[in-house]
């Protein structure tokens, strides 16, 4: 059996969950699960919003020099432990994109 990442865990839980646990009309069942209508539509909505977050968030931090951005979410009194993180997350962007 392949080993799957924490990150892939959660984002099959995140776009799973709705569509088996929101009750409307049936679509189909899968052993005792029942998957609805409504439920896989807030599955897609819920997985579009993710998708759209993570595009801005990457075009917005693409070009930031990871240094200014830190010294400007800190002097906008963002919690340090946020900005520790988008910090790396534009480090990691630089270092996929270059």
């Amino acid at each position: 059996m392949e080993k799957t990442s924490p990150s892939r865990r959660l984002l099959n839980l995140t776009a799973h969950y709705p569509a088996f646990h929101i009750t409307g009309t049936p679509l189909f069942h899968l052993g005792p699960l029942t998957a609805s209508t409504d439920g896989l539509w807030r599955a897609i909505v819920l997985a579009c919003k993710v998708t759209a977050s993570v595009l801005l968030i990457s075009f917005l931090f693409a070009t930031a020099d990871p240094i200014r951005l830190g010294n400007a979410l800190l002097g906008l009194h963002v919690p340090e432990p946020l900005v520790r993180l988008f910090v790396a997350v534009v480090r990691l962007f630089s270092l996929d994109s270059g």
